[in-house]
């Protein structure tokens, strides 16, 4: 399955991404937020792992941007916000925005993350293969603009 990890720190997206691969994953990694949506609508992935504290917007905002593209998807989308936060708000906003999954990295090893992922998997909990990303690439343009 094709995976999304947008993570900004290259030694943990290292970990995570080798994890997920030897579970025999193919993982593109974004380092920031816009690359991680213009990745999504490009690379069509099953399932999405985002950090929160990304340098150019939050994973949240990301997570918003998705699910305002996805809402035909109902309320749950396979997404995965994996963080340093273990901040209740932090995790009820991305509960009420439909992640799946809100994960502390200090609690989840590169094993873990795979075994969430096959779990997904195995329930069919991804992204259909046919899903309209193209969606996604033309409202994350005017979504993600900078203000003013």
């Amino acid at each position: 399955m094709r995976i999304l990890l947008v993570e900004d720190q290259p030694d943990i997206a290292s970990m995570y991404s080798l994890g997920l691969q030897a579970a025999g994953h193919e993982v593109m990694v974004a380092v920031n937020g816009r690359e991680g949506l213009g990745q999504a609508a490009e690379m069509r992935p099953a399932i999405i792992v985002l950090d929160v504290g990304l340098p150019d917007m939050s994973g949240l905002d990301v997570l918003e941007v998705l699910r305002r593209c996805a809402a035909d998807l109902g309320q749950r989308l396979p997404i995965a916000l994996l963080t340093n936060y273990s901040d209740h708000d932090f995790r009820s906003r991305a509960q009420q925005l439909g992640a799946l999954k809100y994960l502390v990295k200090t609690e989840v090893r590169p094993t873990k993350l795979a075994e969430i992922v096959e779990a997904w998997i195995a329930e069919g909990i991804t992204w259909p293969a046919d899903y309209g990303w193209d969606d996604l690439s033309s409202a994350s343009a005017e979504a993600i603009a900078p203000p003013g």
